[in-house]
């Protein structure tokens, strides 16, 4: 398995074009570990920290096999490498936030940004989204307005739907 700043499972493999790794809870599963050892290293950092991760998701390759994590705040946080696809000239995101939120904030991002970054292409890319609140934890989360902007129709499936525009 690798590992990066953002945890322990980035770019982890399933078998390629796999149903039971690309199901929903197969991904929901390895979202809510990830983000269990996310909040316990968060937690060793700052209580703060710990606290205002609220979201993460989790991204499925099914060219490649490989699984991609990301939380809320992380691309920022993490100073990720933005790539042109979500954040170019010519980016899926809106030009404008829909939501009151900074444009990349949302775990979805990051997860999308990191695949990205490692050569998948979008419409290959399956996502599951979750609460990681105490009262919440591993519950699914539709994305977003700037989320479902910026992906609907342009990945594969989306396992927690999608926001009214």
């Amino acid at each position: 398995m690798g590992s990066d700043a953002s945890g322990l499972f980035s770019g982890t493999r399933g078998s390629v074009n796999s149903p039971y790794h690309r199901s929903a809870e197969k991904m929901q599963a390895n979202a809510k570990t990830w983000a269990a050892r996310e909040k316990e290293r968060l937690g060793k950092i700052s209580e703060r920290k710990k606290d205002m991760f609220n979201t993460a998701s989790i991204v499925y390759d099914n060219e490649t096999g490989r699984y991609f994590y990301g939380k809320n705040g992380g691309i920022f946080q993490e100073k990720d490498v933005k790539n042109p696809q979500i954040f170019g000239k010519d980016g899926v995101l809106p030009s404008k936030s829909l939501n009151g939120y900074d444009l990349g904030n949302c775990a979805e991002v990051q997860a999308i940004n990191k695949a990205l970054n490692s050569g998948a292409k979008m419409e290959n890319l399956y996502i599951f989204t979750m609460h990681t609140t105490p009262k919440s934890f591993g519950s699914p989360k539709p994305a977003c307005k700037n989320c479902t902007y910026a992906f609907r129709d342009r990945i594969k499936k989306n396992h927690t739907g999608w926001t009214e525009l």
